[in-house]
């Protein structure tokens, strides 16, 4: 794997800029994708960053599942109707 690191500020609006610990990882063969992690953690190191990824996955994969199991939509939660998100919880309690 081939790895660059760096920091950079990111001045997202409205508040002030936020320093920002990237890392691109690179798989020479080309037999994975090539990932960007992002961190605001200035003081990490690049592979607490990977651990850090590697725990957050494992977390996504099972809300992933959980919301394939009781058949929840992610539009029902981020849409514009709280009637929507209600009645979802409701069959869920």
């Amino acid at each position: 794997m081939e790895i660059a690191t760096g920091m950079v500020l990111w001045y997202p609006s409205l508040i002030p800029p936020v320093a920002i610990h990237w890392m691109l990882i690179r798989d020479p063969q080309g037999q994975y994708e090539p990932m960007a992690l992002l961190c605001t953690d200035q003081q990490a190191e690049a592979v607490q960053m990977v651990v850090w990824f590697v725990l957050r996955w494992t977390v996504e994969v099972t809300f992933h599942e959980v919301r394939a199991h009781l058949n929840l939509l992610r539009d029902a939660f981020h849409g514009d109707s709280h009637e929507v998100r209600n009645e979802v919880m409701e069959e869920i309690i």
